[in-house]
């Protein structure tokens, strides 16, 4: 299984990780993209192809994804770093996913490859 990092897209000049957004606001944008909660008191949200763990945190700053069904992730990971002031990192090859050619931050572009690796 394929594991993935959801971050916020722009980072303060000190390197800390800022939230993604409150957490309601994240629940709520994660569900115009069809990704819900198991149980309202979960720390555990399904989308299309993916598990996300949720930190209790009300403003939380990371987010863990587990690919479940990789023909389905991959779409849905690529229109959630379109849709969601987020970045998505590969934690097995350290690829930003859909990031810029020219991302000042020198990450890597990631493509349906990265996904299969």
């Amino acid at each position: 299984m394929r594991q993935f990092v959801i971050s916020a897209r722009h980072r303060p000049p000190d390197g800390t990780l800022p939230p993604i957004m409150p957490r309601e606001e994240l629940l709520a944008s994660l569900a115009r993209i069809n990704t819900h909660l198991d149980a309202p008191d979960s720390a555990c949200l399904y989308g299309p192809g993916v598990r996300i763990e949720l930190p209790a945190d009300p403003s939380p700053t990371q987010l863990l994804v587990t690919v479940d069904d990789e023909d389905t992730a991959w779409p849905y990971l690529l229109r959630l770093v379109k849709t969601l002031p987020v970045r998505v990192l590969n934690l097995e090859t350290n690829h930003e996913l859909g990031a810029p050619r020219d991302d000042p931050a020198g990450a890597s572009v990631s493509g349906p490859e990265d996904a299969h690796d």
